[in-house]
């Protein structure tokens, strides 16, 4: 059983047990528009039974204001790569994010074993959460998809500097 409660731009689905506690899904409670999520949710909130929720919201509020954050990077980058490259950038965009979107959890998981990954002409390169090394067409984009599921993709080996970004949020 499980009860569902709008909060602020949120909606928390509350009613899992994980090692005892109560397990807080959080999900946006609009679409975020341009944004080609991994995943519907934004993270999640465990607590002890019985938490009082002025101790519940703050983490929930951390969540959304992160997630917004991430999705605002990931769209603004997005159209200046779309600016610069147009079209091109577009196919990349969409091959490239077609290709592990249903399955970033075992995508993710395969690359910190082997740290590559080689599926349908691309090779994906690194060690998430760190920015991705994407060849595609012979050309070098950088993938980062945050634990909110935005998904960035930019030309390039800018791996060091998504790193940065990373690193300040």
């Amino acid at each position: 059983m499980g009860l569902t409660v709008a909060y602020a731009n949120t909606l928390l689905f509350i009613g899992y047990e994980v090692n005892g506690l109560v397990e807080i899904a959080v999900f946006p409670r609009y679409r975020f528009g341009s944004d080609d999520r991994v995943q519907g949710h934004l993270g999640y909130v465990r607590v002890p039974l019985n938490t009082p929720w002025t101790a519940i919201l703050p983490r929930v509020d951390s969540l959304a204001e992160q997630a917004e954050e991430n999705y605002r990077t990931a769209v603004s980058l997005r159209a200046s790569s779309l600016r610069a490259h147009g079209a091109r950038f577009e196919s990349a965009y969409d091959a490239i994010t077609d290709t592990f979107r249903e399955s970033w959890h075992a995508f993710k998981l395969r690359l910190l074993r082997d740290g590559r990954i080689e599926r349908d002409s691309m090779t994906f390169e690194g060690r998430p959460p760190e920015p991705v090394l994407v060849t595609w067409r012979g050309e070098p984009y950088t993938l980062q998809v945050f634990t909110t599921g935005s998904i960035l993709l930019v030309r390039g080996d800018r791996r060091r500097k998504l790193g940065e970004l990373r690193a300040e949020a």
